[in-house]
């Protein structure tokens, strides 16, 4: 009985901690995979997180990311040309900011390794700025002012139970 007993818990410690590799390993593969980044669904998994995210601000800190979040899905009237300022470092792991569009193009934005400002072309419809991540940590503050005729809805269930107000 308790040989049975001993056999059953080592198979479900392994099942366990194999079932959570997978998982992870998983999100880690997202990296690189252009048609899931594409997909309007999210993926993710972090260690830990702190910040908030508004329709004009990003500003977190974060270890352990791997996957994709979308930081804020946008809805443009006309063909804009925004400048973000980015500021931030990447300590660990690969980290990307990308852009996705309705008509299925993908651009990478920033590598997690200058700080300044960027000039984005956003298309007439929708698109969304997506953070990427591969055992990533370090921080990222983003800033823009949306022109008339562009929102910015910011994705602010990232912290449970957290709602972080438009400035």
């Amino acid at each position: 009985m308790k040989r049975t007993l001993n056999l059953v818990l080592i198979m479900c410690t392994v099942l366990w901690i194999g079932g959570c590799g997978v998982f992870v390993n998983k999100q880690e593969k997202l990296f690189n995979n252009e048609n899931r980044l594409l997909e309007s669904g999210d993926s993710f998994t972090f260690e830990n997180k702190v910040g908030e995210i508004s329709s004009k601000e990003a500003d977190f800190k974060f270890s352990g990311f791997s996957g994709v979040f979308t930081v804020w899905k946008i809805n443009s009237q006309n063909n804009e040309t925004i400048t973000i300022k980015i500021e931030g470092s990447i300590n660990r792991g690969k980290f990307k900011l990308i852009q996705t569009t309705e008509d299925h193009q993908l651009s990478t934005i920033w590598i997690g390794d200058k700080e300044g400002n960027i000039t984005l072309e956003i298309p007439k419809g929708k698109s969304a700025l997506k953070w990427v991540g591969k055992k990533a940590a370090g921080k990222i503050k983003l800033q823009f002012d949306p022109p008339q005729g562009l929102v910015a809805d910011p994705q602010t269930d990232l912290f449970e139970g957290g709602f972080f107000e438009d400035e």
